[in-house]
């Protein structure tokens, strides 16, 4: 298998990881985003990527020091016109974040989440997958925080383990670098109190399994690289809009047959054999994003 493939699945996992925490960072109560993909390669035009979710945060308890959130999310990931490549995929994930403050400077988060991921034509134990992690985050000074954290993840392939990095860096009042380096680098600057300008690269990965049609029994999974520049604006402190456009440098489609779920993986790579994809294909894509977040009152900030 080649190289580039497997650099590519080292991003993805990184990815699912960096996704996961930061979602229980959010302040925001409830939120929804999405975004399509305009997909082309040397014999195709004309298919798209059409990818949705939308999320409920909801507390569960809070002491002093440490409190423990949970969410929601419902996504749907649509793949249409794309040669024989046709498919509705979705999921649906239960989260949960337990997080201990041990002084202002030192925080702990373990992390869990449980869902089902896809096509929902017909339901089974198969579809269920689930992981579970933990990050120790230090700030370091006023302007300077690093997380450090493993998280481990039952994936359709088998057991996959996670080392991880985060970062974030306020260069000034208004300029701030974030985010999971070196997979999902954030550049944000803030133009006004309610407008906010951002860069951002990532890796983006779905993985669903099959139950109907030709490829019945197999997973899907879906790895790209997508670059994208928008703008949020914050409407009453309590609504936060956001409209970006980006382009999707390579975006790869693959199914596997229904594997040995024993394998190990550290990131994506292998220990022990190495699975091999039945068809794949690859493309780029231009991207439309659009994202909404509603924070409740007491919350002061956006961020």
């Amino acid at each position: 298998m080649s190289n580039r493939f497997f650099f590519y699945m080292f991003l993805s996992c990184l990815f699912y990881a960096q996704e996961a925490f930061s979602q229980g960072d959010s302040n925001a109560l409830a939120g929804l985003k999405y975004t399509y993909n305009a997909i082309r390669n040397d014999s195709l035009k004309g298919g798209n990527l059409i990818d949705a979710n939308t999320f409920l945060n909801f507390r569960i308890s809070k002491r002093r020091n440490s409190a423990l959130n949970g969410q929601i999310e419902y996504a749907s990931f649509h793949i249409q016109s794309v040669e024989e490549w046709n498919y509705a995929l979705k999921e649906i994930n239960l989260k949960l974040f337990w997080q201990h403050a041990y002084s202002r400077e030192r925080k702990w988060m373990v992390f869990a989440q449980a869902g089902m991921h896809a096509d929902f034509k017909s339901i089974s134990g198969d579809d269920f997958l689930y992981s579970l992690g933990s990050r120790y985050t230090v700030v370091y000074n006023p302007n300077l925080a690093i997380g450090y954290g493993l998280i481990y993840a039952r994936q359709l392939f088998g057991h996959q383990l996670n080392p991880l990095l985060f970062v974030d860096y306020k260069v000034n009042n208004r300029l701030r670098i974030s985010g999971m380096l070196p997979i999902r680098p954030k550049i944000s600057y803030q133009l006004t109190s309610a407008v906010t300008l951002i860069a951002e690269m990532e890796g983006s990965q779905r993985t669903f399994r099959i139950t109907e049609g030709d490829d019945k029994g197999c997973y899907l999974r879906s790895v790209g690289w997508n670059l994208s520049s928008s703008a949020d604006f914050l409407i009453t402190k309590h609504h936060l809009l956001s409209l970006g456009v980006g382009y999707n440098r390579g975006t790869t489609l693959q199914i596997y047959s229904d594997a040995d779920h024993n394998n190990w993986t550290l990131f994506t790579f292998p220990i022990g054999n190495r699975a091999e994809p039945l068809k794949k294909i690859s493309m780029k894509s231009f991207r439309l994003e659009f994202a909404y977040r509603f924070f409740l009152p007491s919350n002061k900030n956006a961020e």
